[in-house]
């Protein structure tokens, strides 16, 4: 993990900037969902579209060990992000059905 960094955080402050930058005049909120003690961070649209139910994961991250698994992203800019705030590229692991939990927990 990148030096001093705590991903945890960097984590947060992204999602509080986008959930900032969201729009909210459609009757669909977007919103982050972060839980320090699982390791799960998540931002979601909740909501209502006409008479359809919004319910939708847009990023899904977690910190296992001292890396990020990226089971989910829906942005373009979001690791991006994340490295500016002092992450590096090789501190996030994609989610894929080939790479066992045991190889990214250390």
């Amino acid at each position: 993990m990148a030096g001093d960094v705590d991903f945890r955080q960097a984590i947060q402050t992204v999602f509080q900037r986008y959930v900032g930058l969201a729009r909210t005049d459609r009757g669909v909120e977007l919103i982050a969902v972060c839980d320090g003690e699982t390791g799960n961070y998540l931002l979601m649209n909740v909501g209502w579209s006409g008479r359809d139910r919004i319910h939708s994961v847009v990023v899904h991250l977690r910190a296992i060990g001292e890396k990020i698994r990226v089971e989910w992203n829906g942005t373009d800019t979001l690791i991006d992000d994340l490295i500016e705030l002092g992450l590096r590229e090789e501190d996030f692991v994609p989610a894929s059905a080939r790479s066992p939990m045991s190889a990214i927990a250390g």
